[in-house]
């Protein structure tokens, strides 16, 4: 495929990505993070300024990260759109375009192969799992670290091939900017490992491999040292004492890899939240989940290792899923979520890999066939991302919708409760506070809020024992 029909995919694909994303100009922000990061955001409320950006540098506790280069994008769309939603909708529909043709051309410069990598580009783009990222004007860390990451693996593909050691140096700087942006990238250096065996089929010891990447490895330690410490610092971790015990976290990362397996499969009964077992259902047992979890994800690592000869790209990718999801699968408890589907923006990918290249070589001998299963599986994913977006139109739609397909989802009873309270919808209000509370006793939000209307009521002896319980 020549250069320049290289370049029209890669246009054809960010303006078709960007027209399926721009459904969310007509959505708001919601009244969850978004406050923290945009809409209440005092910081930022006066957009990009000298005296901004280096509160951006410095505030190593603020909403439990460091992520300066996130909260310097946000100033941007603060500066130009002011609080209008959907310039800052629009603006992460760009970013999500544009990271989709960024995947197409390193994706093909990488594996040689640019039909396949134009197939796995296009499910990346519309798959309904991407939604979250892009719909939700907070998650745009997840949409700056993904371009850095994709630009990182293009640098590190030129390097490896001989192009010169600034390569490496680009490599490096691209992961320091994504890093910046969301520290989950602290995994690419080993997923760069696998890289080197393919598609690069680097045939160095495995040693000189890792001793080349020292300076990546390093960042990633880094990164990994100040986000323990700002989300340590900012309260966020508490969660872990109080809440999921480690034997509970490692049980759940079992099934919450099945569920991304699922929902990669047969995305639907998506959520913003989904609430943690071992927090809405503590005495249930979780073993038949981790048992059928566990059994799916090693047959399917026994096969992968099984044909990595005849389709190295199946083992390649299997191990970039398994790999990048590593940091948010939950050994370390942040908040009250399960899994997420934000988690999986760049992680997904590797599944794409290995779908597009092991059906490939299903399909060899027939093109055609091959052709008509890529057009329809994009078709499908890009009607119900199309419906998902419509999901996060508002506050209410999003957490009403998480209501519908999850259970005991206090999250949702809370956000619900304020929206009815701020109305003046007492009896709504309490109604949904209540069942927080009946869902998740140690949730103080919930027994906070519940005091609250019980206070306006005046019922004030229930009202101050909720509060004293909060």
């Amino acid at each position: 495929m020549t250069p320049a029909r290289r370049a029209l995919l890669a246009i054809a694909l960010f303006a078709g990505t960007f027209a399926l994303y721009s459904a969310t100009r007509h959505n708001g922000f919601v009244a969850y993070d978004d406050g923290t990061y945009v809409a209440q955001n005092e910081h930022i409320a006066d957009g990009l300024s000298l005296g901004a950006v280096r509160w951006a540098i410095s505030s190593t506790t603020y909403a439990c990260n460091w992520h300066p280069l996130t909260w310097i994008s946000h100033m941007i769309d603060v500066s130009l759109f002011s609080m209008d939603p959907a310039g800052h909708h629009l603006h992460a529909a760009g970013l999500h375009a544009l990271n989709a043709a960024l995947l197409f051309l390193v994706l093909a410069s990488l594996t040689g192969a640019p039909r396949r990598s134009f197939v796995v580009a296009a499910l990346f783009a519309v798959h309904p799992l991407r939604v979250e990222s892009v719909a939700w004007v907070s998650e745009r860390k997840d949409l700056l670290a993904g371009f850095w990451g994709i630009a990182a693996l293009g640098a590190h593909g030129a390097f490896a091939r001989g192009r010169g050691a600034r390569f490496a140096v680009l490599t490096a700087l691209f992961l320091a900017l994504g890093l910046a942006a969301k520290p989950t990238l602290v995994t690419l250096p080993a997923l760069l490992l696998v890289l080197d065996r393919w598609p690069l089929r680097r045939t160095d010891p495995w040693i000189r491999l890792v001793r080349e990447k020292w300076a990546l490895f390093a960042l990633a330690a880094l990164s990994s040292a100040m986000t323990l410490h700002s989300q340590s610092a900012g309260g966020c971790t508490e969660f872990i004492d109080d809440g999921v015990r480690f034997g509970a976290r490692i049980a759940n990362a079992v099934v919450a890899y099945g569920h991304y397996l699922g929902a990669f499969l047969f995305p639907h009964d998506l959520a913003i939240f989904y609430p943690h077992p071992a927090v809405v259902t503590p005495d249930a047992s979780r073993l038949p989940a981790v048992l059928f979890a566990g059994t799916a994800l090693g047959l399917v690592s026994l096969v992968a290792i099984r044909v990595r000869r005849s389709v190295p790209g199946l083992l390649a990718g299997w191990l970039w899923f398994l790999g990048m999801l590593v940091p948010v699968i939950g050994f370390v408890q942040v908040g009250g979520q399960a899994f997420a589907d934000r988690y999986a923006y760049l992680p997904m990918v590797g599944l794409e890999l290995a779908a597009v290249f092991a059906g490939a070589a299903l399909l060899v001998t027939r093109r055609r066939e091959a052709v008509l299963v890529a057009t329809a599986a994009v078709a499908i994913l890009a009607a119900r991302t199309h419906g998902q977006i419509r999901v996060w139109r508002s506050t209410r739609t999003l957490f009403e919708h998480a209501l519908e397909v999850t259970e005991h989802n206090y999250v949702a009873h809370a956000n619900l409760g304020r929206l009815d309270g701020t109305r003046g919808d007492l009896a709504s209000a309490k109604r949904h506070f209540q069942l927080a509370v009946e869902d998740n006793p140690d949730f103080y939000e919930g027994r906070l809020n519940l005091g609250w209307a019980l206070n306006l009521e005046g019922d004030y002896p229930s009202a101050l024992q909720q509060l004293d319980r909060a």
